[in-house]
């Protein structure tokens, strides 16, 4: 169920804070400077949780990196859930993870034996 707020902003102009709460569903705000956007945004933004096509934007802005190592463990995953639905289920013909570019992986704290290679050869 979505609620309009009206209150004060800073300038001293009224802005409209929305927040939609169902059921199972972590709250959505936002606030507008026309309360017909805000009706507009809460009337779409409840429509499309309720109908499971929406996502919150906020959290896709913020842009999580992650980093090469657990790219690549995530393709190998992905592409092992594939591999499966090839042989097992026979749901699809095609490895579509095959043809993705793995990101470098730099190897770290990769031990150093050429101390006891020229102490065995001296």
């Amino acid at each position: 169920m979505a609620s309009i707020e009206k209150r004060q902003g800073l300038n001293g102009k009224p802005q409209y804070r929305v927040k939609i709460r169902l059921k199972g569903v972590a709250t959505e705000s936002a606030t507008f400077t026309r309360k017909t956007d805000a009706t507009k945004w809460a009337q779409s933004t409840e429509a499309a949780i309720r109908e499971g096509r929406y996502f919150n934007t906020s959290e896709a802005r913020r842009g999580t990196t992650r980093s090469p190592a657990t790219v690549s463990k995530y393709l190998r995953l992905l592409s092992h859930v594939f591999n499966v639905a090839i042989k097992d289920w026979e749901w699809t013909n095609t490895n579509p993870v095959k043809n993705v570019t793995k990101p470098p992986i730099a190897v770290v704290g990769k031990p150093d034996f050429g101390w006891l290679l020229k102490s065995l050869i001296i």
